[in-house]
């Protein structure tokens, strides 16, 4: 025999006869077909013992229909305690010192019995049946090596719902892809993936599939993957302060200020690096990132950045002193300033062209004689001979390594440098997905 008190959770699924049941003060017994109410009227009693307690008295009970509990434990009537005359109830041994005790009381059993159904008592309970009222969703970059999210949606029902996840590629499950994040692998281009989840509660279960789909295209790696010396992207928790260079070289990652992942600004995969906070930067080693391409190596430095706000002279990439500075001035625009001191100032773009709370890609590009900076795939010529010869020290990402100030005060995403390859030398279509890592 089994005695439930019944707080929330799941209804007992497979009671036994003789098994009882406490829900809100009134106390039921399992006839093996319905739940039946041991006596008209209940009363829950509670106190906090005494020291040496050995009685409680003023009650009113039907004599053989009460339960005790001590400290959230069921007693046993005839050994534990003792009732037998309707008004108190003794304890063996005695209670000890702020023991917390809960009687269950049933007053004179009624001539007619009142049964209840499991449906009946889930009502009693206030259970609500679960329905869904917002559809899941998928979140994330739809590309081979990269993460997929879904939401649980949103849904009315009490008590609330737990939650599990299968993952389908078409119509057929993924073996144990059974988390609410998939990283997807090349079993999946071409096909389309979505995600179905199911909510289960006391009064059962109720599943609904993702109200988008992912379809995977073919993963295109990078022909010039082995030339690329950092690669940053914004991906992770909010709030994560760990970035990692996914390029070959694996930099180590200095932090300046406190740098986050944050999923409220996004251009791809849900999050973004944050660094709209004033003296938030990276440092990278300028031995790995190697950067000395003098007068004639070709190169691609590229990254989405969202702006939050200007300073006078916005560090982007950068080291000081005796090496260079790509900066954007807020008098005279995109400015190049090398290691022999020479810059060179591309108009007519100003901090005014780029808008403020909006995505923006930037490049700059040395293909063999021309050299071009490029706002959102459009390109406007540099000197192409600038001499870049850093120092043996850290590159500055957003803003000039060991200069204080002229911070990037943006969100950036996707920032990729790529060594001995100018990728692009003409007006171009922006990508429209993460770099890849391969």
């Amino acid at each position: 025999m089994t005695d439930y008190v019944y707080t929330s959770g799941g209804f007992p699924s497979s009671p036994s006869s003789g098994d009882s049941l406490v829900i809100n003060g009134l106390l039921y017994d399992w006839t093996g077909t319905a739940w039946k109410v041991r006596s008209v009227t209940s009363n829950r009693v509670e106190f906090t013992a005494t020291a040496n307690q050995a009685t409680k008295t003023g009650l009113t009970y039907f004599v053989g229909s009460i339960d005790c509990y001590i400290n959230g434990a069921k007693m046993l009537l005839g050994s534990d305690f003792t009732a037998t005359n309707g008004t108190s109830v003794t304890f063996t041994p005695a209670l000890d010192l702020a023991d917390e005790v809960q009687l269950i009381l049933g007053s004179n059993a009624s001539t007619s019995d009142n049964f209840y159904t499991k449906a009946e008592v889930h009502s009693l309970l206030g259970y609500v049946a679960l329905a869904n009222t917002v559809a899941p969703a998928l979140s994330g970059t739809a590309t081979t090596g990269n993460t997929l999210s879904t939401s649980n949606g949103t849904w009315t029902g009490t008590p609330a719902p737990a939650f599990t996840y299968q993952w389908q590629r078409g119509a057929s499950n993924i073996a144990g892809a059974t988390n609410n994040t998939y990283t997807i692998v090349t079993d999946d281009e071409t096909n389309t993936l979505k995600c179905v989840v199911t909510a289960t509660n006391a009064l059962g279960s109720a599943t609904i599939a993702s109200n988008n789909s992912a379809t995977i295209p073919v993963y295109v790696a990078d022909p010039h993957w082995a030339n690329v010396t950092l690669l940053l992207q914004g991906a992770g928790a909010n709030g994560s302060s760990v970035f990692t260079d996914l390029s070959s070289v694996a930099n180590t990652i200095t932090k300046v200020g406190t740098p986050t992942v944050s999923t409220s600004i996004s251009k791809f995969g849900g999050s973004s690096i944050d660094l709209s906070t004033q003296g938030d930067a990276f440092y990278v080693p300028a031995s790995g990132i190697d950067m000395n391409y003098g007068t004639s190596t070709d190169f691609t430095w590229e990254f989405w950045i969202y702006p939050t706000a200007w300073s006078s002279y916005t560090k982007l990439i950068a080291q000081w002193s005796g090496g260079f500075q790509f900066m954007f001035m807020a008098s005279g625009g995109i400015a190049i300033e090398d290691s022999s001191g020479t810059s060179y100032i591309s108009n007519p773009i100003a901090q005014s062209d780029v808008a403020l709370n909006t995505w923006h890609h930037m490049a700059v590009s040395r293909q063999g004689s021309s050299m071009k900076f490029f706002l959102n795939g459009v390109g406007h010529a540099f000197t192409s001979n600038l001499n870049f010869a850093p120092q043996n020290t850290s590159i500055g990402i957003g803003k000039a390594y060991t200069q204080s100030g002229n911070t990037i005060d943006s969100y950036i995403d996707d920032l990729r440098i790529t060594n001995g390859v100018g990728r692009y030398s003409a007006d171009f279509t922006p990508p429209t997905a993460a770099f890849p890592t391969s």
